[in-house]
């Protein structure tokens, strides 16, 4: 998801009728709804708002800021430029349009005073040089007629913004009929501050297709540098590179990446971090990425790379500049040797599949005969929360009878006058908003017999809800060690089938491996007390689903459970529906949470970067 504001002044629309009629919703309304995507999340902001807008908590929101400036410049607060100038500097993507070139944001990110319209500078500003901070910056003097409801460049100049893309490492847009204002929205992925000003189109094409300007170097090396630079340097360096012909790595170029020292080893390499996903993995961890991606931004320069529906190309192919890159996280992105040996300068790394590594044999050796370190999750304690307190809500649920009742009450009034099945010596007459089943445990988690079958990430976390809540816990587990036990609250089983014979509430919490498939066999759950609520939340081959089944469609046990042994379950499938069970699709650790501590838990594990110094 792209999060866009787009800000306008929004005074000639409010004050000149020819505008109002042209643009009846301002130019930012326009401008929002040309750019409409599915995947985008579109704002606007205007200048008479609180703020203009443009508030801390919105800024922080965004990943890109889209600016039209025409002639209120000076009315626009110091303390919001330099809200917006801040956010920049972390990383927010900038598009100034039409006359925004002169905005105090553009002057403030050129390093320029900040100054409005008419105001007149003072020696000591004109002569500034401040070291611009941003990324990197794009021309793109392509549009000979601007007009924010016809946001088209011609073909040509979208042919090269794309080749710019792909130069940059940002797999370029198949679509020649975008607009150009889509595409640098994307482009905020790889640059900081785009402008975009009207020029002649013989200008266009000359100062484009020319090899002998500074800027074709520059845009074809986009991507690999922290490019800084005075306005008055840039110029001499314009003026240089056009006399001597110098394109690519020239001097303008490594004038760019080593803020205009000279001192600089001009051979060494720019360093970068890159991250690459794949729809196979966004279908499984979907905010996972984004998550990881925004932690390793707050460190600096990141390339991200989000590959489309059924691109399998290796990570070899995508990268460009790859003998640049120090850090690399390939999210179910192929590898090859070949690849990792393109890698030269590779430090640290993390090839994840959905949920293990996907590195051969033959790629493993390399990098560790390269010294390259290669990081994983030892666990899966990212979902570990979201599992634990999943189970404790079925277990409640199980209790309570709460999902039968729900939807229950929907077509019928029965549920308001519940009353257990008649026995000798009990009521029946429905007791005053009283809902339990005796036939099976019932009631408070407190005062149970909780059962739990291991004590790791998982089951150690549930441990500690029931025990808190009051319920007598114990647990087996001969791998896990003494801690696991004393600090979950529960008390060390040593024999399993001792753990069954007294069970109110049997939970198996263990991974499905080929050593726990089946370990709670047919003989331990027919062991289990009558009445007994079995709780499924991480696999439930772990036990003999014949045998469980069987004695659930006796009545004889309940059962809650968000795993089965076939998924999805068939709908003409005996447990769906039944009173005596709780049944959720698989969805008990696929949690945002889950998500942001997937990427936590991986993003820790890298050498911390901190924020590039630039040098002046």
């Amino acid at each position: 998801m792209i999060r866009v504001i787009i800000w306008n002044e929004n005074v000639h629309e409010r004050t000149n009728p020819e505008v109002a009629r042209i643009y009846p919703n301002g130019i930012h309304g326009a401008l929002a709804e040309g750019l409409k995507r599915n995947d985008w999340k579109i704002c606007t902001a205007t200048l008479e708002e609180p703020e203009h807008g443009l508030t801390e908590d919105t800024l922080n929101d965004t990943d890109v800021l889209i600016w039209w400036g025409h002639m209120a410049h000076g009315q626009v607060m110091d303390e919001i430029v330099n809200r917006v100038h801040h956010r920049v500097l972390q990383g927010m993507g900038l598009i100034v349009l039409h006359s925004a070139h002169v905005s105090k944001i553009f002057r403030k990110l050129m390093g320029r005073p900040a100054t409005s319209n008419g105001e007149k500078r003072t020696s000591e500003n004109a002569s500034g040089s401040s070291i611009l901070r941003i990324r990197s910056l794009l021309v793109l003097a392509s549009i000979s007629s601007w007009s924010a409801k016809r946001c088209m460049a011609k073909i040509m100049i979208f042919r090269r913004l794309m080749s710019w893309c792909s130069s940059a490492g940002l797999k370029a847009v198949k679509c020649f009929e975008a607009d150009v204002l889509t595409t640098a929205v994307r482009a905020r992925f790889f640059t900081s501050v785009l402008v975009m000003r009207r020029v002649r189109p013989t200008i266009t094409k000359r100062y484009f297709r020319s090899s002998r300007t500074p800027w074709s170097g520059l845009l074809r090396n986009m991507g690999q540098g922290q490019f800084t630079a005075t306005r008055s340097r840039l110029r001499k360096s314009r003026q240089r590179s056009s006399v001597n012909g110098t394109i690519g790595r020239g001097p303008l170029l490594r004038f760019f990446s080593t803020g205009g020292r000279k001192d600089i080893n001009e051979e060494e390499p720019y360093m970068r971090s890159v991250v690459i996903v794949s729809s196979i993995f966004d279908r499984t961890w979907p905010y996972a990425a984004d998550h990881f991606h925004s932690l390793w931004r707050a460190q600096g320069e990141v390339g991200f790379i989000r590959l489309e529906e059924g691109d399998s190309r290796p990570a070899g192919e995508i990268i460009a500049n790859s003998d640049t890159v120090t850090r690399l996280v390939l999210l179910c992105v192929p590898v090859t040797l070949k690849c990792l040996q393109s890698l030269s300068a590779l430090k640290e790394g993390a090839f994840s599949a959905k949920y293990a590594h996907n590195l051969t044999a033959e790629c493993e050796e390399y990098l560790k005969q390269k010294g390259v370190k290669v990081y994983g999750h030892p666990s899966e304690g990212f979902w570990g929360q979201s599992v634990s307190e999943f189970a404790l809500a079925l277990t409640i649920c199980g209790l309570r009878r709460i999902p039968q009742t729900h939807h229950e009450i929907i077509t019928s009034h029965a549920p308001w006058k519940f009353s257990p099945p008649k026995e000798d010596n009990r009521p029946v007459v429905r007791g005053e908003q009283f809902s339990d089943d005796y036939r099976f445990t019932n009631g408070t988690v407190a005062g149970k017999r909780v059962r739990i079958v291991g004590a790791g990430n998982i089951a150690s976390r549930y441990a500690s809800f029931v025990h808190m809540l009051g319920a007598d816990v114990a647990a087996w587990d001969p791998f896990a060690s003494e801690p696991c036990f004393h600090r979950s609250g529960a008390r060390k089983e040593y024999h399993l089938e001792e753990l069954v014979k007294d069970a109110d509430i049997f939970v198996p919490m263990v991974p499905l491996t080929e050593s726990t498939t089946r370990l709670v066999t047919a003989e331990l759950i027919n062991s289990l007390p009558s009445g007994c609520l079995v709780v499924l939340s991480t696999r439930a081959k772990i036990c003999d689903t014949e045998a469980l089944y069987e004695r659930v469609f006796r009545d004889e046990i309940s059962l809650a459970a968000d795993v089965f042994d076939v998924e999805p379950l068939p709908l003409a499938h005996p447990l769906l529906g039944r009173h005596n069970v709780v049944h959720t699709p698989h969805n008990a650790g696929r949690t945002t949470h889950a998500n942001q501590q997937w990427a936590e838990l991986l993003a820790k594990q890298f050498e911390p970067q901190g924020e590039r110094k630039f040098l002046q």
